[in-house]
């Protein structure tokens, strides 16, 4: 439940003047963090109560949700796209290592005995 106190009661608490106070009341200013959240603690009220969240109907939800997998089944297919490259990249660089041999033990390669 909401404390009620006035404008310079709360004022004097938050440590701001009684036209700060109002100001950060009618949306005129944004209250620092700390003022905030010392308002909250004095009105016994969870910090969210300060803000406004938007809440989409269910159309505008339905929309918002088709485009988010949409854009989740793009990234999966980048995803395997990339594993795959990937894939024959490092069969690639086997082969090399595969060929490569240390220094002193001779040669090796497609056209040498190994």
């Amino acid at each position: 439940m909401i404390q009620k106190r006035g404008t310079n009661d709360m004022a004097k608490v938050l440590g701001v003047t009684p036209q700060e106070f109002e100001a950060f009341e009618a949306g005129d200013t944004w209250a620092p963090p700390a003022v905030l959240l010392k308002a909250a603690e004095t009105l016994g009220v969870p910090l969210s109560y300060f803000f406004e969240y938007p809440k989409p109907d269910d159309d505008t939800a339905r929309k918002n949700t088709e485009k988010f997998i949409l854009a989740i089944d793009e990234v999966c297919l980048i995803v395997r796209k990339a594993n795959d490259s990937m894939g024959t990249v490092l069969k690639d660089m086997e082969y090399l290592k595969a060929q490569l041999v240390p220094f002193g033990e001779g040669e090796k390669g497609p056209d040498k005995d190994g």
